[in-house]
């Protein structure tokens, strides 16, 4: 079992491309005009920027993210919340254009904190890689991640043309 979860953690390790260039949301280019972002009227507004719901149009193409950690290309861990962050940004930025994509083109998210004393890192690592983009979000504290080192994990959906 211990094999199959460090061959799963270094699978998301080498998704990372060295020198990303990661894109502000509100970078120029992006389809997300396309989606659309809605907060009804008749919900209580998001607690945070984040939209309760975002719909696709058809003929968008779909890209999903495993959860990714903050685990370096080369199989290391930094101690801190916002190194871990910086990474799982900088390597959904990398998984997002294998494909195309861009941070921009996210609609939804799923965070995963273990403490919730890192909820003002996690929400400035959004606000510095998501920009005024406000997905569907949901963050969860949970009491551990898969390996005790790891402080939080993030997956993504995002679309585009």
């Amino acid at each position: 079992m211990w094999k199959l979860l460090v061959g799963m953690l270094a699978m998301a390790a080498s998704a990372c491309v060295s020198g990303p260039a990661l894109d502000k949301a509100a970078a120029s280019g992006s389809d997300r005009a396309m989606t659309r972002k809605f907060n009804p009227s008749s919900v209580a507004p998001p607690m945070s920027p984040y939209s309760h719901g975002v719909s696709v149009p058809a003929g968008m193409r779909i890209v999903t993210t495993a959860g990714q950690v903050g685990i370096t290309k080369d199989g290391i861990t930094p101690p801190t919340v916002e190194e871990q962050l910086e990474l799982i940004w900088t390597n959904t930025a990398a998984i997002l254009a294998e494909d195309g994509l861009k941070l921009s083109d996210v609609t939804s998210i799923r965070g995963y904190l273990v403490s919730r004393d890192s909820l003002g890192a996690y929400r400035a690592a959004f606000r510095k890689y998501m920009g005024d983009v406000n997905p569907t979000s949901t963050l969860v504290v949970v009491k551990e991640l898969v390996a005790p080192q790891l402080l939080v994990e993030i997956e993504v959906v995002a679309a585009g043309k």
